[in-house]
């Protein structure tokens, strides 16, 4: 996001669409220009995203911050006794096999 405004500004976009150096700012997003920008910065966002994630870190600068690794949460279902991946374990879901109309759950999967 902070390349993304500092590539507007240069431009002289506003990220709101308007612009203190353009009094006619609406129409700055049908002109060349403006669409020269978008281009650049889907094409920036995209390519940010492949080579970070394809890096060695695998992972975007956000994820490293926070410590997450790439597809970790399903890594964990080979490791955990439920085959529970990090996203069933913060829901509280559980995947129980069975047939559609079939009544015969468990009720001890749940505790």
């Amino acid at each position: 996001m902070a390349a993304q405004f500092v590539i507007y500004s240069v431009m002289g976009i506003s990220v709101f669409g308007a612009t203190s150096l353009d009094p006619e700012a609406n129409e700055i997003f049908t002109t060349t220009i403006g669409l020269v920008t978008y281009a650049l910065v889907i094409v920036g966002s995209i390519a940010y995203f492949v080579i970070m994630e394809s890096s060695a870190k695998q992972g975007t600068l956000g994820k490293m911050a926070v410590g997450i690794i790439l597809l970790i949460g399903y890594m964990m279902v080979a490791f955990t006794e439920r085959k529970q991946g990090l996203h069933d374990m913060i829901c509280s879901t559980l995947v129980v096999k069975g047939r559609p109309g079939e009544g015969s759950v468990d009720p001890t999967v749940f505790d």
